[in-house]
């Protein structure tokens, strides 16, 4: 009995690749955004710190103004990086769209050619069905007709 095989496999197989490596990119932007995420956490941490240490150091007895300096500038700097954390974050966040964008059109590449792919091959079993069928039909047929001219 003949095996059913799906003449555009090799274009089936392109496509889940395409898929799988679109899978591995967003997986990887979306690492990419986590670690900016607690990086941000970390920088914000460390801005509300020097916030309350100059506080601190504001309600002591004596002003020390260079440590009052020293911690307003490096909050100021925390400020600017926690304000390029974001933007890096709103970069990813488009990347993010476009990778699930580009997942979603392969997806969908994928199921169109294994739903050609199933439809070929219940064809192919059903055309098998009918010869088989046909064949049986045939064979008794001839086993009849012998038994009609031997009467």
């Amino acid at each position: 009995m003949a095996t059913f095989q799906f003449r555009l496999e090799t274009l089936l197989d392109l496509r889940r690749r395409r898929r799988d490596e679109c899978r591995r990119v967003l997986a990887e932007v979306r690492r990419q955004e986590a670690e900016l995420a607690a990086a941000g956490e970390r920088v914000v941490q460390q801005r509300v710190s020097q916030l309350q240490e100059l506080r601190n150091l504001n309600s002591a007895d004596e002003l020390n103004v260079d440590a009052t300096s020293a911690r307003r500038y490096y909050a100021g700097q925390l400020t600017v990086e926690i304000a390029n954390i974001s933007r890096q974050r709103k970069l990813l966040e488009g990347q993010i769209d476009v990778c699930r964008h580009a997942l979603d059109k392969a997806d969908q590449d994928v199921k169109a050619c294994e739903h050609l792919r199933d439809k070929q091959q219940t064809q192919f079993l059903k055309a098998q069905e009918q010869r088989a069928q046909r064949e049986l039909e045939e064979s008794w047929s001839a086993a009849h007709r012998d038994e009609v001219n031997t009467c």
